[in-house]
């Protein structure tokens, strides 16, 4: 695209200072579209946006393209459809006219700018749902055929409860081991187990020497290990088996991560195409 001589005199002309103790916004970059051209200053780039994120060169350049190609195509919301949007966007946050002056206030923003900024991110977003997001169609065969591949089997859950029966001088272990075991088997006899708060442990989770836990039953007292402060007990107080993750629980899981790499090509292609029609000067 040949560019006229005029508008870069104006450029040179805009990037030097016109007195040495005054200077005059700086030119980070000159965006020649089909039908308009748009300049990026020192100051946008400087300033974070309504979101109140900072936005590198790159970003700014591209989201230019955005809206340039949205005014070509008339996709630029009027003044009354600009206005609507910032009374919803009051609405829905809660806030008043004074609450947004002053939060594009701390953005570097006058109120003018910022409803032209919103104006400008609705449009971009506009773009993008045409450009992109409505070719992010996944079908029910491809998430399917996924869910086959890639199978998620959650591990059993084991709520268990504890008690320890601390040695009796009054007592042989012996005695004490065959009372609890019998205990432990029939749930009858002379004792009383003071059973901890229940706690949950995944399969993975439980040692090698308690994985008798594996085939209890719920409610069902283990038979007492000797310890070096008394006999431990381990009751099931609960127990969630192993699961195949059914598909309707990971379904939308799965959408979302088959959209990415086609939000991601899309998305190239869409600046590729814009970059491709314009031009686009850095200083």
């Amino acid at each position: 695209m040949k560019k006229n001589i005029c508008t870069v005199m104006i450029v040179l002309l805009l990037n030097v200072s016109l007195n040495a103790r005054y200077k005059v916004d700086g030119i980070k970059s000159i965006l020649y579209g089909e039908t308009e051209t748009l300049i990026i200053t020192e100051s946008e780039v400087a300033r974070p946006g309504l979101d109140g994120q900072m936005k590198t060169l790159d970003d700014l350049v591209f989201e230019s393209l955005v809206f340039l190609d949205a005014k070509r195509i008339g996709a630029v919301p009027d003044a009354a459809a600009m206005q609507k949007h910032w009374e919803d966007v009051k609405k829905s946050n809660n806030l008043s006219e004074a609450d947004m002056q002053k939060l594009a206030e701390q953005s570097g923003y006058t109120l003018p700018e910022a409803k032209g900024q919103l104006g400008k991110m609705s449009a971009i977003s506009q773009m993008f749902d045409f450009k992109v997001r409505s070719g992010l169609f996944i079908t029910k065969q491809e998430v399917e055929c996924y869910y086959k591949a890639h199978p998620i089997i959650e591990q059993a859950e084991y709520e268990i409860a504890r008690a320890l029966v601390p040695y009796s001088d009054l007592e042989s272990k012996d005695a004490m081991k065959k009372r609890l075991s019998d205990y432990a088997k029939t749930g009858r006899g002379q004792v009383r187990l003071a059973w901890s708060t229940p706690f949950r442990l995944m399969h993975d989770e439980i040692a090698a020497d308690k994985q008798f836990m594996y085939k209890m039953r719920v409610d069902q007292t283990s038979q007492p290990t000797e310890t070096s402060q008394g006999f431990e007990l381990f009751k099931l107080v609960g127990k969630k088996p192993q699961r195949l993750v059914p598909l309707s629980e990971r379904y939308n899981e799965i959408e979302s991560f088959l959209k990415r790499p086609k939000y991601e090509e899309l998305m190239k292609k869409y600046k590729d195409e814009l970059y491709d029609k314009a031009t686009v000067v850095v200083f």
